[in-house]
This record gives C-alpha cells, sequence and structure tokens, in this order.
C-alpha cells in the first residue's frame, strides 16, 4: 500500500488534474485518492449527474459552476481535493479554479498530463465507460487546439507512463510540498522521506 501522511496543520490543498481528454487523469485520481485519502471532485460525473447524456455548452457552465462551489466549500471545510474531469485547456478556466481555491483560503497545485494528440485519440476510442457524451477522437483534436500550456509551477508529467507509476511520481511530489512522509510497504526501493 502506498500512502501520504502530510503533517497537521498545513492549509488545505487542491491538486488539479489538466490535460487532453484520454491522458489518464480519472485513474491517476482514484489511484492518487487511495493514497492520500483526499475526496475527487469530478466536473464530468457532476455533469452527468445534473445533465444526464447532455454535452452542450449550458450543461457544461453549469457543471463547472457547481465544481467551483464545491471546490471552494471543500477547501472551507478544510478538505484537500483532486480535481478531475476537466482539461483546463484554457487559462480562464483555471483563473476562475484558482480564484475559487484562494478565495476559501486553500492552495492550488496544477498537474499537467501531457500525451502527444494520437496517443490520447487512441485511448478515448478504447474508453467507451466515461460519464462524457461528448468524448471522442473529435473532441480530442478540438482540446489540443486550443490548449494553452500551463505556466512553470505546473508539474508536468509524461502520461505515456502507466497511472500506477504516475501514481508514484505525484506521490513523492506532494511528499515534497507538503513536507510529509511517504508510505510504501510494497516496495523497498521507495523512498519514505520526502
Amino acid at each position: 500500500m502506498l500512502a501520504l501522511c502530510p503533517p497537521a496543520g498545513h492549509a488545505p490543498l487542491v491538486l488539479a488534474l489538466m490535460g487532453l481528454p484520454g491522458a489518464g487523469k480519472s485513474s491517476l485520481a482514484r489511484l492518487l485518492s487511495e493514497a492520500t485519502r483526499w475526496s475527487i471532485l469530478d466536473r464530468d460525473q457532476i455533469r452527468a449527474e445534473l445533465h444526464p447524456g447532455d454535452a452542450g455548452a449550458a450543461a457544461r457552465r453549469a457543471a463547472d459552476r457547481l465544481l467551483l462551489r464545491r471546490a471552494g466549500s471543500g477547501v472551507r471545510a478544510a478538505m484537500n481535493l483532486i480535481i478531475d474531469g476537466k482539461t483546463f485547456a484554457l487559462k480562464a478556466d483555471r483563473h476562475e479554479l484558482e480564484d475559487a481555491v484562494e478565495d476559501a483560503g486553500g492552495e492550488l497545485q496544477w498537474c499537467w498530463l501531457d500525451l502527444p494528440v494520437a496517443d490520447a485519440m487512441a485511448r478515448v476510442l478504447q474508453d467507451s465507460g466515461h460519464p462524457a457524451p461528448d468524448r471522442g477522437p473529435d473532441l480530442v483534436r478540438a482540446v489540443a487546439a486550443r490548449f494553452e500550456a500551463p505556466g512553470s509551477g505546473a508539474w508536468r508529467l509524461d502520461a505515456s507512463h502507466t497511472p500506477r507509476e504516475l501514481q508514484r511520481q505525484l506521490v513523492l511530489l506532494l511528499a515534497e510540498r507538503l513536507n510529509a512522509i511517504v508510505i510504501d510497504d510494497h516496495d523497498s526501493g521507495f523512498s519514505a522521506e520526502p
């Protein structure tokens, strides 16, 4: 088992996953939640609950607004959170989340899962169980065309690695940021110190 044990008293941290559809954000979010015990806020799941089967702009905007409210509420409740289900391709979308987290008294860390467009397109064709009804190669191309790369403060991970490898990388990055202890009882080569 892999676990992250942050010290008490740190400000709530929101880890926001960004990248193309098919980059592996949801798989990584689930694995990371197992290691951190942090809650996941999934914009695609919110949209599916509010507007089942609707991929329109109004449904996306409503889900975005609720995601921002839930992120702020979670931070005010002293929760560490993982944000999933949104590409955050546009700087404007990232600024909205940054403002919501900051206004609630938390800190935000971006994690960019970088994957070539062709690989992302192949992955979305293989994944039929995703809650986003518009998820397909055309969406990957559209997001890639408008994607604005994040600044240097974002952690950039090579999303061609397995979700388990990405989980391990991200847990170490979080441990360093939070001055936390990492526990891995299956791999004696994995450092328990940040």
